[in-house]
């Protein structure tokens, strides 16, 4: 999703160059990016003229820069590309820079008897890039001519023609239809244009629009980057652009835009070993992915924008011994080192023997592995755009797309075959695009680095396999996984937790107040609401981790209700170390039925203040969060908590 986002960026801008004769500079454009109408960058487009050997030669230079939010962290991404062509339009030679996390991406290439080649240099390091070439393919400016020709044909002219584009080192198919002539409202003028309409190979089936002046200036584009989301591009000035990115604008969250409401809180989610799903598009016409693409997942049935998936957890069928021989081509294609999972990269390799060491059962190894990649990257967080393995290595930073890669890397290493998946997963009230790993032990069995648990559970719903490798198979998963990012809808009707099945359409698995206690049948916990309080329950569909609110009968003072999955390897010390501030009371040490509880006291003067109550049950952490303003209250509480019940597994219902 991420690399495809970054091709369709750019793509509008392909009609972009002009013809206008000037000594040095022949023409330039600012566009502003929008999303949902928020500018979130800038594109700068230039065409320069110079003499090489008596002979001229034109430089087509395009710059996007762009900053997304991500869960409330701002990601910026900056892409650069640069092709040369000579006098009679034919590419001569292109460059591109990518920088989607600490290190660009470079990638440098020459089209010469009937090959580009090239490199791509990342952290020092040089991968060749040939690519057979061919006849009449056409730069940005022979597109421009191209779509000038067309619209002097009028509506409904047609053609076709390869262009090249430097940041995937691809050939790639664009398909032109000129639409009606129309009439443009920018900048406080009404420009006279012709819509085009403009389909790309990486996205068959998705048209994007461009309005197009007399002079071939692209006035404003609308392209799909996902199924639901839609980028604007707008001419506007230098000044206007570039302010797109002043620190104090709003960053758009991407990720909020994209994530799926669940209709149903499931609890500990990392413990579901089966689940029922029924998947629903809004669009349907954009069609889902192939969710086969994971032995875990069974389609039972399907409709036209809607599918009825079993997803079941697995593990290795027998017992795989490494080294492993005789591997069938897709596992053996697994073990190949790729520009992204750089398996041969000698740091990674050194680490990966290092983490296995003497083990020599290939499941156990890769769960050595999954453990090592959740521990090493120790600065966990959204604001990395996109990282390779050897990357993320390096920088131990990043969030699921770095876990995954980085532990395909280590896996292929050592010797295990192993691609990434992406899809979504369940969390906080939500389904969310998340990335994980598979590996080959006899079979494709799934880890998640992210979560560090050892296997992956049922909510995780997988749409691609093979993601970031340099087969053609991983480019146009993303882009069947892009069609459907906000454009899903996620109903669950059943989770299994071991042998106990859950209809959780049934009011019995929803939580509620019966006979004066607050019962959570998925969860298996409960307590006594004190006498006169009353419960509010949350809405199952938001992000939040609260569940409910428990009011005092008078005033203001009340009890927030919080549930949240955790890692296993999650302490109490680590709770403690991340919301104590310097100066902060110190903490008590308690027990919440028979569980290590951890017990916070902030006094916030004449009579007021907030304690918050913490403990575990197995991957679940429990919270209750009291703002208080009378001694009432605080005892209300430990009567409360003396009433918990707690169940390390889902009980009643």
């Amino acid at each position: 999703m991420k690399r495809i986002l970054l091709g369709l960026l750019l793509s509008p801008f392909l009609l972009a160059a002009g013809w206008a004769q000037e000594p040095e500079l022949v023409s330039e454009s600012w566009h502003l990016i929008l999303i949902q109408d928020q500018p979130m960058g800038y594109g700068h487009q230039s065409l320069l003229r110079q003499e090489v050997d008596g002979e001229p030669r034109f430089t087509q230079e395009q710059v996007a820069e762009f900053r997304i939010g991500r869960l409330g962290s701002a990601v910026e991404i900056t892409v650069r590309m640069s092709v040369v062509e000579d006098r009679v339009g034919q590419i001569l030679s292109a460059e591109s820079e990518m920088v989607m996390a600490k290190n660009p991406t470079r990638f440098r290439g020459v089209v010469a008897d009937g090959y580009l080649r090239g490199s791509t240099e990342l952290l020092g390091r040089e991968t060749p890039v040939e690519l057979e070439w061919e006849d009449g393919v056409l730069s940005a400016r022979g597109i421009e001519e191209l779509t000038l020709l067309l619209i002097g044909e009028g509506e409904g002219a047609t053609a076709s023609a390869r262009t090249f584009d430097p940041t995937t080192q691809s050939i790639q198919t664009v398909e032109l239809e000129v639409g009606p002539a129309e009439e443009l409202e920018l900048g406080g003028e009404t420009l006279p244009c012709t819509l085009v309409w403009t389909e790309n190979d990486m996205m068959p089936g998705v048209r994007s629009r461009s309005w197009v002046d007399g002079q071939g200036r692209l006035l404003k584009s609308a392209t799909m980057v996902a199924g639901g989301i839609e980028m604007v591009t707008l001419l506007s000035t230098r000044e206007l652009a570039l302010a797109s990115l002043l620190a104090d604008q709003p960053v758009h969250d991407l990720f909020a835009a994209t994530v799926v409401q669940s209709n149903r809180r499931i609890a500990r989610p990392r413990q579901v070993d089966g689940a029922l799903f029924r998947l629903k598009l809004r669009d349907p016409d954009l069609g889902f992915p192939d969710p086969g693409v994971d032995r875990r997942q069974q389609v039972l049935e399907e409709s036209e924008g809607e599918i009825l998936l079993r997803i079941i957890r697995v593990e290795p069928p027998a017992p795989m011994s490494l080294p492993m021989l005789d591997l069938p081509e897709e596992a053996a294609a697994a073990l190949v080192p790729a520009a992204m999972i750089q398996s041969d990269d000698p740091a990674l390799v050194a680490a990966a023997r290092e983490v296995v060491g003497a083990e020599t059962d290939a499941w156990t190894a890769a769960k050595m592995l999954e453990r090592w990649v959740y521990d090493h990257i120790d600065k966990k967080g959204m604001d990395v755009a996109l990282a390779s393995a050897a990357e993320v290595f390096e920088e131990r930073s990043g969030d699921c797309s770095e876990h995954a890669v980085l532990l395909a890397g280590m896996c292929r290493a050592a010797g295990i075959p192993a691609r990434v998946v992406m899809g979504f997963e369940y969390f906080a009230g939500i389904f969310g695009g998340h990335a994980w790993t598979e590996v080959w032990v006899g079979d494709w069995c799934a880890l998640d680095a992210t979560n560090g648990f050892g296997w992956v559970d049922a909510t995780h719903i997988a749409f691609l396999n093979g993601a970031f490798d340099d087969d053609d198979a991983g480019s146009n998963g993303f882009v069947s996984l892009g069609r459907i990012f906000g454009n899903l809808d996620i109903e669950v009707l059943e989770l299994s937790y071991g042998d106990r099945v859950v209809d959780v359409t049934r009011n019995e698995a929803v939580p509620a107040v019966v006979e004066g206690r607050y019962v959570d049948p998925l969860l298996g916990f409960s307590f006594e609401v004190p006498a006169g309080w009353d419960v509010e329950l949350s809405d199952p569909r938001g992000m939040s981790s609260e569940v409910a609110e428990i009011e005092a009968p008078q005033g203001p003072d009340q009890i927030e209700l919080s549930v949240q999955s955790v890692p296993y390897s999650f302490t109490l010390a680590e709770l403690v170390a991340q919301v104590r501030d310097e100066g902060d009371p110190p903490p008590a040490w308690t027990e919440v039925a028979r569980h290590p509880a951890v017990r916070f006291e902030d006094p916030r003067g004449e009579g007021k203040g907030k304690t918050l109550v913490v403990f575990l049950d197995g991957d679940t952490m429990i919270g209750f969060d009291l703002r208080w303003s009378s001694e009432a209250s605080r005892r209300a509480l430990d009567r409360l908590l003396e009433t918990v019940v707690t169940g390390s597994a889902p009980a009643g219902g």
